[in-house]
């Protein structure tokens, strides 16, 4: 139950900073949740599954609104798509204790 606190008080800061500034949700949420001692790969986890609702709302928005230009949207829906599984195929090969550093350090360069 305590961890489920700290994710919703995460959560619930980083869309504070989120809606005032428009953007630095996801170094919010992962520094606080980093700061309790949360794995990064959790931290990860949580931010990413959080952001397809809060991706889909901004694009839902933005649809509604006629905002959006279809044939770019198209190409990077593609391209991002197949990059994304590529990635992850990449990453599921290298073992967890040595990109545990490197993920480390990159949130904390992000987070500065």
């Amino acid at each position: 139950m305590r961890k489920v606190l700290i994710f919703a008080i995460a959560g619930f800061l980083a869309q504070l900073v989120d809606g005032s500034l428009g953007m630095g949700s996801g170094a919010s949420s992962s520094s606080i949740l980093l700061t309790y001692g949360i794995a990064p790969a959790i931290v990860s986890a949580t931010f990413h599954f959080s952001e397809i609702a809060i991706t889909a709302a901004s694009g839902t928005s933005h649809w509604k609104f006629e905002n959006v230009h279809k044939s770019t949207m198209l190409k990077l829906a593609i391209l991002g798509s197949i990059s994304a599984f590529i990635g992850a195929g990449v990453l599921t090969f290298i073992h967890g204790d040595y990109i545990n550093f490197y993920s480390n350090v990159h949130m904390s360069i992000i987070h500065m």
